[in-house]
Order: C-alpha cells, then sequence, then structure tokens
C-alpha cells in the first residue's frame, strides 16, 4: 500500500535542514527513546510528546499539508539518516478513506487540523 522512502535523495537532506527547532527536538528525543526505551514502550512515549508540538501554529510547511484531490498525502517531515523511524505527514481531505490495512512496525498518531475517524478492527 505504501512505498519504501528513499533516505538517500536530495529531499530528504533539504527536509532535515528545513525543519523547525521543535520538530529537529521531537526527532532528537524520538532517537534517544529508541536508544534507552524497550521498544514497546517508545509508541507512548512519543505520543506524550504530541500534543504540544501540534499547538505550533507552523509546524508544517504548505507541500507538507498538501494531498492530491482524490486520495491521501503522504508527505516527509523528517526520515531518520539510521533508518530508525520516520515523521510523516498525512493529509486526508474530507470524505477520503483508506484500504484496511496494518502497519508493520510501531506507529503513533497525531491530528494536527481537523479530524480522523479510525476503526480497529481484531483478526477473526
Amino acid at each position: 500500500m505504501h512505498e519504501n522512502i528513499n533516505i538517500d535523495s536530495e529531499e530528504h537532506g533539504a527536509a532535515i535542514a528545513a525543519q523547525p527547532s521543535s520538530l529537529r527536538r521531537l526527532c532528537q528525543e524520538i532517537g534517544l527513546m529508541l536508544k534507552t526505551e524497550p521498544l514497546c514502550d517508545v509508541p507512548r512515549g512519543v505520543a506524550g510528546l504530541l500534543p504540544e508540538l501540534l499547538r505550533e501554529p507552523n509546524l508544517l510547511t504548505p507541500s507538507q499539508r498538501s494531498a492530491p484531490a482524490d486520495t491521501y498525502g503522504r508527505n516527509r517531515v523528517f526520515i531518520c539518516p539510521q533508518d530508525q523511524f520516520s515523521v510523516l505527514a498525512m493529509v486526508w481531505p474530507a470524505g477520503v478513506t483508506t484500504p484496511i490495512h496494518d502497519h508493520r512496525d510501531w506507529c503513533t498518531l497525531g491530528v494536527y487540523e481537523g479530524l480522523i475517524e479510525e476503526t480497529y478492527y481484531s483478526p477473526a
């Protein structure tokens, strides 16, 4: 469903340099958590950092807040050079949905603007 992200692209380096200091701090804190905390505790730790960050008015650039008209956008905010984690801005126009899917790794979700509805399913 999702394509792999090329962390060696020029766009990757530019995205890191252009980050607001609050995003750089978030990424540093996530990196530290991954080094010092059990992996099962990292998503909850990241979730604890998001409320303050998501109140920042100019957190994302206009391109990070954009999506194609008929589907959702998946915009790179930060890709860890060691390929340990990524920060993406997922943008859904009203009424756009995704197919049922699962994540291969841990994921923490924060809503920057608007509302999102998630449905969780259990295997039968």
